[in-house]
């Protein structure tokens, strides 16, 4: 995989672009989820990220998460909203 050119800093809020194309508002986390799968397969995101991602779902699959546990995987959930927001543009 591939990943896109860095971009310069924009100075609006993390996650503005995200929400104008899934509002949470509303809709439940099971259905965000599913909305964001779909648009995570249209996103050029690094795979070093996505295999992070992959780790923390795991871990959260297989039993409770300890507060590192919790921790990475908040970080991996920035990072990937990020990416999104991102190529939302």
């Amino acid at each position: 995989m591939t990943t896109a050119p860095a971009q310069p800093p924009r100075d609006r809020a993390l996650g503005r672009g995200l929400e104008a194309l899934i509002p949470s508002a509303g809709v439940s986390p099971a259905n965000v989820a599913t909305a964001l799968v779909a648009l995570l397969r249209t996103v050029e995101v690094p795979a070093g990220l996505l295999e992070a991602a992959a780790a923390a779902l795991d871990a959260a699959v297989a039993g409770p998460l300890d507060d590192r546990g919790r921790e990475s995987a908040a970080a991996v959930t920035e990072l990937l909203r990020k990416a999104v927001d991102e190529a939302a543009g």
